[in-house]
This record gives C-alpha cells, sequence and structure tokens, in this order.
C-alpha cells in the first residue's frame, strides 16, 4: 500500500511472489580475511567455488552453516596487530628505560582503578575485544571493576545474549533494580 499497490492487485500479487522468492537470500557477499577450509579431496568437487580478485585465489561460494552440514572443517585465522603494537612498546621501555616487561607479567598485577576508570568511560580505541560500537556502549552500563567484569562484558555482548534479550536483565539484577532467581536451592 505505501509502494502504491494493491496487495489483491496483479501487480501486488507478483511482488509479494518476489518478495517471497528472495527472503533467507544473502544480503551481501564477502571474503572472510582469514578463513580457510580443509577438506579430504579437492573442494571444487564437494562446493561450488569462483576466483578472487587477488592472483591465484579461490573462494568458496557457501557460508559456514553451508560447510558445516557438509563436515567440512572450516579455520578462522585472526591476526592481533595489538600484540605486535604492545611488543613494540616493551621494547622502546626496555631501550629507554631500561626495564624489560611481558604481557604475563603486566597481567599478574592487580587490578588497576586508573584502567577501569578509562574502561568505564569507553576509552577503548585500539583495546582488543572491546573496542566494538556494541562492546563501548556497554561499558558505561555495566561498569567494570575487575578482571572478571570484563570476561562477562565480553560474553554479554554477543549475538545469543543480545537475541536471547539477556542483556537488560543481566544489568537490572547486576544493579539489584531486580531479583535474581535460580532454578534451583542447590
Amino acid at each position: 500500500i505505501e509502494l502504491g499497490l494493491q496487495p489483491e492487485s496483479l501487480k501486488g500479487q507478483q511482488f509479494i511472489q518476489l518478495v517471497n522468492e528472495i527472503i533467507g537470500f544473502p544480503r551481501h557477499l564477502s571474503q572472510h580475511v582469514g578463513g580457510f577450509v580443509i577438506s579430504s579431496g579437492p573442494l571444487y568437487e564437494l562446493v561450488p567455488v569462483e576466483h578472487a580478485v587477488m592472483e591465484d585465489r579461490t573462494i568458496i561460494q557457501w557460508d559456514k552453516d553451508d560447510l558445516e552440514s557438509l563436515e567440512l572443517l572450516k579455520v578462522d585465522v585472526l591476526a592481533l596487530g595489538m600484540l605486535n603494537a604492545i611488543r613494540k612498546c616493551f621494547q622502546l621501555i626496555e631501550k629507554h628505560h631500561q626495564r624489560s616487561l611481558s604481557i604475563a607479567e603486566i597481567t599478574r598485577r592487580q587490578d588497576d582503578p586508573h584502567v577501569y576508570r578509562m574502561l568505564q568511560k569507553a576509552d577503548t580505541v585500539g583495546v582488543f575485544q572491546i573496542e566494538s560500537r556494541a562492546q563501548m556502549s556497554m561499558l558505561p552500563r555495566l561498569k567494570p571493576a575487575c578482571y572478571y567484569d570484563l570476561v562477562i562484558q565480553i560474553a554479554i555482548v554477543r549475538p545469543g545474549p543480545i537475541q536471547g534479550d539477556m542483556v537488560h536483565p543481566f544489568l537490572k539484577r547486576r544493579n539489584g533494580e531486580e531479583p535474581v532467581s535460580y532454578p534451583s536451592e542447590a
């Protein structure tokens, strides 16, 4: 009706039929930067494959769910550029301050309240796992004050908890605005 089509008209019926035919189609195509598939035989015999823009590269035309239905192993390799930046910082500290540091040493330290104040303000540019817009919008609401709070933060800002409407009840219960109920007394 908004398009000027009456649902009962021939054009309206054709439009509805076409819309129903494309429901479930991919919105867009994309290439996973660090993904690869392992199979016991040539992939082109198992799945549709096309040439990629980059020379000598091919792309599988199926998504991860399609591959899983054939029991093919899809592996994602993600690079963490921030780890390289941290390593370079450690090298500069050692060079200019003659102090050797490591990630293991830093993570053994007690939680730093200054760091958590920055996190609570969503000052997280370059911080792996909590620099996305979704994570940044949750940080001031969750107000992490220790490492375990960050574990919760990262776990709750995921499609499952969001689509399952678990985020707001969790925040209300955490803030004492709603009672916590347990399935059993155990």
